[in-house]
This record gives C-alpha cells, sequence and structure tokens, in this order.
C-alpha cells in the first residue's frame, strides 16, 4: 500500500503515547513524507516511534512547537529505509531525551537541518540522534543553543560513514 504522506496536524496527539507508534513497522506500506504539525505530540511519549522501520521515508519535518515532552519523538524513524530530509524547526523537540535515536540506523540519510531553539532540554535531547547512518552527506545544525544540559547532543551523528559535510553555526554543543 502507498500513501504519499502522513500529516500529524497542528494540535494534535495532545497526551502521553497519544499517537505512539503510528505507521510503526507495517509490511507493505509506504510512504514519503511525514510531517509533525505546529504544537503537536505534546507529553511524554506521546509520538514515540513514528514511523520506526518505515520503508521508502523520504522527509520529516518536525514544526516549530511539536514534540515536547520526555521522550516526545524519540525513536522517530529509527531504522528508516531510504530516509533522505529531516529538518527540526525552531521549538521542536523540547524535553528530556525528546528526540533521543530519532533516525538511529536510518539509510541515506542526506540532510539534517535542526534550526536554533530545537532540541533544548535539561538531557540528552538529540542523544544518539541519527547515529549509524551510513550514508549521511549533509548536517546542517544553524545556532543551536543547547541549554546548559548535560549530554544534550551526546553522540549525535556519530558513525555516520559517508559524512560529507557537518555544518554547526554558534553552537554550543560541545
Amino acid at each position: 500500500m502507498n500513501i504519499e504522506a502522513i500529516e500529524i496536524g497542528n494540535e494534535s496527539c495532545l497526551g502521553s503515547y497519544t499517537c505512539a507508534e503510528i505507521a510503526m513497522d507495517l509490511e507493505g506500506l509506504d510512504f514519503r513524507n511525514l510531517l509533525i504539525g505546529n504544537a503537536v505530540c505534546i507529553e511524554d511519549e506521546a509520538c514515540s516511534q513514528i514511523a520506526l522501520e518505515a520503508r521508502d521515508l523520504v522527509n520529516i519535518t518536525i514544526q516549530d512547537g511539536a514534540c515536547v515532552g520526555l521522550e516526545a519523538c524519540a525513536y522517530m524513524a529509527d531504522s528508516a529505509d531510504s530516509l533522505v530530509s529531516i529538518t527540526i524547526l525552531d521549538g521542536a523537540c523540547i524535553g528530556d531525551r525528546a528526540c533521543e535515536n530519532l533516525a538511529y540506523d536510518a539509510d541515506n540519510v542526506v540532510d539534517i537541518t535542526i534550526l536554533a531553539g530545537a532540541c533544548n532540554a535539561t538531557e540528552d535531547a538529540c542523544q544518539f540522534a541519527v547515529q549509524g547512518n551510513d550514508d549521511a552527506r549533509s548536517v546542517t545544525v544553524p545556532a543551536l543553543q543547547c541549554t546548559a544540559a548535560a549530554n544534550i547532543c551526546q553522540d549525535c551523528f556519530r558513525n555516520n560513514g559517508v559524512a560529507g559535510d557537518l555544518i554547526l553555526n554558534n553552537t554550543n554543543c560541545v
């Protein structure tokens, strides 16, 4: 079954586990775009494991104010196949381990953009994100402020076999 896009609209998935595991490991389900709208996936693990092991997923966009809470978007697109682009907008992925293991071990990741104000938390917000991607070619993190956090970007982008560009602009991830 082919679906062009999965879109979780504004102010959806408000509560723990409300949209967890959508499109997770569904045999024969191919979709190309995953859009997490504004103020979506609010509370602990609200959107965790979405598109886990998805096939032919091309783009993920997480909009402003989305994925707020403990592990709110953790494991999203973990082990996805043919994932080309990830964009995390300003104010998204806020909370402890909010983006932990995002696209971990996904194949063919080409562009990753995390905008200022995204992935801020008290700890481990992006820990292990996009780690283990064999084909990552461009990672852009403009003005990301990893605020006062222990391990906030620990192991981000580690073990990327064909990483071409890692651009960190005004970034406090050290």
